[in-house]
């Protein structure tokens, strides 16, 4: 009898280890719209929810695998963090959920307008101000004297915070659309230069004008083509990279092909960048690409464009048709390189900055050595300097890629390849052992199943 109690309560443990090493709970919205997923404490203060709580910090609601719920709050009390978990039914969490609907729909409905790209925006908008459109308007306006100068110099400067921070307040603005959107209002200006001389060959006022209509158009059109196609920051990043390296094969190639008309060169820098929007768009659907993974990328271009011209440096290379080009080829090189290196990666947007940063500070620690090999006399024409500087920048860029690429893998789905481990099979074994039944049951402790 006491052996048929202990296989019965074998088998229970056996049949329930493998739940109990894949249930999980899983966060769930805690609004009806299923937009919400936590109630933090700015939320609380508008919404007034879980009033009962001294120093709310944030809700969040979980589903167990039974159907079952649990709202998980914490909060603080003489300044430990507390944790209060809830069983909550699917009626009881469906009140919730239409509490917190209701709440949200009567006293503050901005809480479900995503604004996690605003503070990006606004950061642009407010540097675009500062750095381009304040002296633009004045220019455009044929403003004389200097005081009417100053004064809409910095009222200009002003607007361009105010203007999008109230037009904004009660709009989305994601990481994407504001990436997508700084970028237009950027590459807006130089387009403006473009068409310029693409029909005229003086800059005037219009001139002015016209960079800063276009800065303002492709900045509007940019933030809305990011939230037409919900667009995420690292594909807006990749357009970004491509459409700044195809401008530069839009110079580029009629500089090889020995092109005199200064229009050509000018509708092939609007023709590049038109065209690297498409290439751009092409690869970020081929792969998932993250803000790090464009880092990457953009690394990548940079060090394939680089080289070549350290290679013409060293060679003494006077042709600007072959610099050109090989620049051009080593750039597309090195773009190619940088989409297969993140290939079954997703690198953080701190991974891809340190990327980028060990790669200016190996070309700088280069260039210092180049210095200091060099001396005073700079007898060989900074040649030294081009070439440990350039292998100091590829030893930075693959130092920190080694570093970060294991930790940026993508991992494997469980859906596929499963593990299974099984605690009370040695205990079955042993239970059996000495037994004379013909049947002796195998129960393994590790298993593996893959389905195809």
């Amino acid at each position: 009898m006491k052996r048929i109690a202990v296989a019965l309560a074998l088998f229970l443990l056996l049949s329930l280890s493998p739940q109990f090493v894949y249930s999980q709970e899983i966060q769930v919205p805690i609004d009806k719209d299923n937009k919400l997923y936590i109630i933090d404490a700015d939320m609380e203060s508008k919404l007034q929810l879980f009033t009962e709580y001294p120093h709310f910090i944030d809700a969040r609601l979980y589903q167990n695998p039974d159907g079952n719920f649990v709202l998980e709050i914490t909060y603080k009390v003489d300044e430990r963090t507390m944790h209060q978990r809830k069983n909550m039914s699917a009626s009881e969490v469906a009140d919730l959920r239409n509490k917190v609907t209701q709440c949200i729909l009567e006293k503050c409905p901005v809480v479900l307008i995503n604004h996690e790209g605003r503070s990006s925006f606004l950061w642009g908008t407010t540097l675009l101000g500062l750095c381009a459109w304040d002296w633009m308007v004045p220019e455009m306006l044929e403003i004389n004297g200097s005081s009417s100068y100053m004064a809409l110099y910095l009222a200009t400067a002003s607007m361009s915070f105010f203007v999008p921070f109230l037009l904004t307040e009660n709009a989305e603005v994601t990481d994407g659309e504001a990436s997508l959107g700084i970028f237009g209002g950027v590459m807006g200006i130089f387009h403006g230069i473009m068409f310029n001389y693409l029909f005229k060959d003086n800059f005037t006022s219009g001139t002015f004008a016209l960079m800063f209509c276009t800065s303002i158009a492709e900045l509007t059109g940019g933030y809305y083509l990011a939230k037409s196609t919900n667009m995420t920051e690292g594909k807006a990043n990749v357009i970004s990279t491509i459409m700044t390296f195809g401008t530069g094969y839009g110079f580029g190639l009629p500089f090889v092909c020995n092109a005199k008309d200064e229009k050509i060169y000018m509708a092939g820098g609007l023709l590049g960048g038109g065209l690297g929007y498409f290439v751009g768009n092409y690869l970020s659907n081929s792969q998932n690409y993250t803000v790090g993974d464009a880092s990457v990328l953009s690394n990548c271009g940079l060090l394939g464009a680089y080289f070549p011209m350290m290679i013409n440096v060293l060679t003494d290379t006077k042709s600007g048709d072959i610099v050109v080009g090989s620049v051009l080829l080593g750039t597309t090189a090195g773009l190619y390189i940088g989409d297969r290196l993140v290939v079954g990666k997703d690198f953080t947007k701190s991974q891809g900055t340190f990327i980028s940063i060990g790669t200016l500070a190996g070309g700088l620690l280069g260039g210092a050595l180049g210095y200091a090999i060099e001396g005073n006399n700079m007898s060989s024409n900074g040649k030294m300097i081009t070439m440990l500087s350039a292998f100091g920048a590829l030893g930075g860029f693959t130092i920190m890629y080694e570093f970060f690429k294991d930790k940026a893998k993508v991992p494997d789905s469980r859906t596929s390849l499963e593990f299974e481990f099984n605690p009370g099979s040695y205990a079955a074994s042993q239970l059996f052992k000495n037994s004379k039944s013909f049947y002796q049951p195998y129960v393994p402790m590790v298993g593996v199943r893959y389905r195809f």
